[in-house]
């Protein structure tokens, strides 16, 4: 790596602070300082005949970089030397740091030296000085091996040299650009510019044909760019994988199945990325090619563009979506990835005090998958909402001051305000994405702003060195904001404004979905109704999205005595007031049947939502949520009637379930009286939840006595 080993040695010595100085103020100093500024003067003697500084840009005017490091040698042969302005740089050689590392290091002292040298007498200029983007920026809490070596690539190679090196290809239009498009023929070429041009960037294009991407559907675009980490031949990817998606058309294509089709592929990253604030896209057809972004409101276009007649912006576009940062990305970089670890800081208070979160990498509940929890003591929920909505941590907290029993409790929060620009592969403001100004838009499914991703976390061990509470490295404190009451999003269009909310509650558990026996699902939701009674009737609270999901089995030394509690929030609506929602709210399967059919929510159909369960591929139960919401509340309720209620009951894990058949009789009975035509709400809460209670009390009783 850079620097020799006698460097390294020489420094160690020399860069000793003097007895009486504080190692880590501004007036530190060396203990030998001639001796310091000799071996810095070796460091920088060495990283000056490297390669790369004759590659870098310059930051002070000069044609590269290398001139600038001969600035800073000269001021330490004339006995200018700021300890402070050096230590970083020396502290990375001594260390073995990243090549990466220390070459912004070395930028950063550049930038620093150059801007303390007194200006000249008559200012320049504006465009005496060429103004580039600066690695330098990389600094302090946002500052990642990988951020540092995309912008060293960058400066190393910008797009304009890419572009110059690939005229060689281009003579009115592009050299071996088939006449006639089909998809493998521009596979072939697009690849042999990516192997000619950029072989040496962190990320790369990949053909996902031939290749499986995990996922429900089994779903695969034309084009996919991942890091280059992890291609060894044969290998699978996974939609996590997935920076960039593109997609190769006809040039007699369909717009609007083509934008459908991207949709999908994007709805896929969301799922396995919970925490992407947006994805890049991009479709080729023929020779013309459109840059699309994704967020959690919906889709933004750029405008479509030819590559015959606009050649350089092509390559801007090919060099910018493998050189893209992880903000560019919009990649999450608010979870801090450290030793093979995650962690997470939020703030436990409105005075911002912050506590420090270790992840287990694998969600408790997340789509359909879950994880155990037994060494971890709070769950740490990811979830994008309208900003209409009222917060969950003031529902939690509201909840708490009612005295509701059986509900988690809230122990830290953050919220994702701030809106951003969406920058294309280009880099051009004339050709940038706005979230708040898109230029063209179109509706999608309410699915891509309901992906949540739930982690469990618990307290990591303090460390030795460090304070308590330090703030996520990778966090952006500009973007953060403290989880609090009264917010709302008065604008009214086709689009919400959704935001990321970061909650931390208590106590951990598991998914209701992994119960490891009949009597403990059945205790687990007999808990969770009477919490969800008590969420009712002691805090007005309606639940209003009760799933397998929403459910959690709970230790009861840890919660009160109950063990199972109802969570999320996310769709409660307190009272009488508005919901915040602008559409039909729940789970699909478990949907209740005049929910459907488009009835004012009540309590009575979350006690319905909380009867269901998965069931076999082949299923009756398909018919829950497949179709539209009419065909499928009919398909519910000829299954309430007595004779499809046994269809259903068949369909139960034989004979571990023939235990609780009684009981589901009885639970339908109360819910559905009258032959399974009655559907609506009694007046009276008690009705029903007395009776579903004592039911499943009786079956628990009974489920014990017989096991002795």
């Amino acid at each position: 790596m850079l620097g020799t080993d006698s460097i390294r040695e020489q420094m160690v010595d020399a860069g000793r602070n003097a007895p009486d100085s504080d190692s880590k103020g501004d007036t530190a100093v060396p203990a030998k300082p001639k001796a310091y500024a000799y071996v810095m003067d070796s460091l920088l003697g060495v990283l000056s005949a490297s390669k790369v500084a004759d590659l870098l840009a310059s930051r002070s005017g000069n044609p590269l970089l290398v001139s600038d490091l001969g600035l800073v040698r000269s001021r330490l042969e004339k006995g200018d030397l700021e300890y402070k302005h050096y230590r970083p740089l020396s502290q990375l050689v001594i260390m073995q740091a990243s090549d990466a590392d220390i070459w912004s290091a070395v930028i950063t002292l550049i930038h620093t030296v150059y801007h303390t040298t007194p200006p000249p007498s008559v200012p320049p200029s504006f465009d005496d000085t060429p103004i580039t983007h600066s690695s330098a920026s990389q600094q302090g809490a946002e500052q990642t091996e990988k951020m540092v070596e995309g912008r060293i690539l960058e400066e190393i190679r910008p797009s304009d040299q890419v572009w110059k090196s690939a005229q060689t290809r281009y003579d009115g239009k592009w050299k071996d650009f088939p006449d006639n498009p089909t998809e493998d023929a521009v596979f072939e070429w697009w690849f042999d510019l990516q192997k000619e041009f950029l072989g040496d960037t962190r990320r790369a294009y990949y053909e996902s044909s031939h290749r499986t991407i995990a996922g429900e559907a089994r779903r695969k675009p034309d084009l996919i760019v991942k890091a280059r980490q992890g291609t060894e031949p044969g290998a699978k990817y996974d939609w996590r994988d997935v920076a960039v998606i593109g997609d190769l058309k006809s040039s007699n294509y369909d717009p609007k199945s083509a934008l459908l089709q991207i949709g999908r592929y994007v709805r896929d990253v969301f799922a396995h990325q919970p925490t992407r604030r947006f994805v890049h896209a991009f479709v080729l057809y023929g020779a013309m090619m459109e840059m699309w972004a994704f967020d959690r409101s919906g889709p933004y276009s750029a405008a479509t563009f030819d590559v015959y007649e606009e050649p350089e912006r092509f390559i801007q576009v090919l060099w910018g979506y493998v050189m893209m940062s992880h903000e560019e990305l919009g990649l999450d970089t608010f979870v801090e990835k450290k030793d093979g670890k995650l962690f997470v800081t939020l703030s436990t208070d409105r005075r911002g005090k912050k506590r420090k979160l270790e992840l287990d990498p694998e969600p408790i509940a997340y789509q359909r998958s879950s994880a155990r929890t037994d060494d971890f003591d709070c769950v740490v929920k990811f979830s994008w909402t309208s900003a209409k909505r009222r917060p969950e941590a003031e529902l939690l907290e509201r909840a708490e001051k009612d005295k509701v029993k059986g509900l988690a409790r809230m122990r830290a929060g953050l919220e994702f305000w701030n809106r951003r620009d969406i920058k294309t592969a280009a880099g051009s403001a004339s050709s940038s994405f706005s979230q708040s100004q898109p230029l063209r838009s179109q509706s999608f499914s309410r699915s891509f702003s309901e992906l949540h991703g739930l982690s469990i976390g618990k307290e990591p061990r303090k460390r030795k060195s460090g304070g308590e509470g330090s703030s996520s490295k990778r966090s952006r404190p500009d973007s953060q904001k403290t989880a609090q009451s009264g917010a709302s999003f008065t604008t009214e269009g086709p689009f919400d404004n959704i935001i990321l909310r970061v909650l931390a509650i208590s106590p951990a558990g598991r998914s209701i979905s992994q119960f490891r026996s009949p009597a403990e699902l059945l205790e687990a939701l007999c808990d969770a109704i009477e919490a969800h009674q008590s969420l009712y009737v002691d805090g007005k609270i309606l639940h209003r999205d009760i799933s397998e999901n929403n459910i959690m089995i709970t230790d009861p030394k840890r919660a009160d005595g109950f063990k199972g509690l109802p969570i999320d929030l996310d769709f409660a609506k307190v009272g009488s007031g508005p919901s915040g929602t602008r559409h039909r709210t729940g789970t699909m399967q478990f949907m209740a049947i005049e929910v459907l059919l488009d009835f004012s929510h009540t309590y009575r159909h979350d006690l319905e939502s909380s009867t269901a369960k998965d069931r076999p591929l082949r299923s009756l139960f398909t018919r829950w949520y497949t179709n539209n919401y009419r065909e499928i509340a009919s398909a519910k309720r000829r299954h309430m009637q007595i004779d499809g209620f046994e269809d259903i009951l068949e369909e139960f894990p034989q004979p571990e379930f023939n235990c609780v058949k009684p009981l589901c009789r009885e639970v339908r009975g109360i819910l559905f009286p009258y032959r399974g035509l009655f559907v609506g709400t009694p007046q009276d809460p008690e009705t029903p939840y007395g009776p579903i209670i004592g039911a499943l009390d009786r079956a628990i009783d009974d489920i014990r006595f017989r096991r002795g």
